[in-house]
């Protein structure tokens, strides 16, 4: 796991060397994954040539809904459940 506290200035040596220890590289961030960190980390992969395959996992592009966060996680598919669910389809569709 690699600890991305800030977004600017992005640690990208960080990335690409954790990249570079991994065939697949996921993502999780609590908002929209249009410019975010998903966005940044796939750039600085696609420009690094480690070939890892890279995963966003986040708020979709579209119009939010309300209610207890619990709920939203659920929701938008980063409960706990969700989130492993996912990431486990990822690396074993690969």
């Amino acid at each position: 796991m690699l600890h991305v506290p800030t977004l600017k200035p992005l640690d990208t040596s960080a990335v690409v060397e954790f990249a570079e220890r991994s065939r697949f590289v996921v993502t999780v961030e609590n908002h929209s994954l249009i410019g975010g960190l998903g966005s940044a980390v796939c750039e600085a992969v696609a420009e690094s040539g480690t070939g890892a395959r890279v995963r966003r996992l986040g708020v979709p592009d579209s119009w939010g809904e309300a209610g207890p966060l619990d709920y939203l996680r659920t929701r938008l598919g980063l409960d706990g459940p969700s989130l492993a669910q996912a990431v486990a389809e990822f690396i074993g569709g690969h």
